[in-house]
């Protein structure tokens, strides 16, 4: 009898996940790149207005200043995670 228990109770956990639609997992996804992109603005945006600061208090020329872009703030972002945590 106490057999019987156990193989029921080892048999009842085979399945996996909760059947769905997958819903929760789109919604996973576009939160996690609505934040991505937040992220990468953020860093663009601060990148864009202190980094010319920093080149002209060093004695620097900002005739080849380049601002960083939408994309390269997505890509220093990833970087940043991945190093990082």
């Amino acid at each position: 009898m106490l057999l019987g228990n156990i193989e029921q109770a080892v048999l009842g956990q085979v399945g996996g996940a909760k059947k769905g639609n997958g819903t929760d997992m789109l919604m996973v996804l576009g939160v996690g790149l609505l934040f991505l992109s937040i992220k990468a603005y953020l860093v663009m945006a601060t990148y864009n207005s202190v980094a010319p600061r920093l080149v002209a208090n060093n004695g620097g020329s900002l005739d080849n200043f380049r601002e960083l872009s939408f994309g390269e703030g997505v890509l220093l972002v990833i970087l940043a995670n991945n190093l990082f945590c």
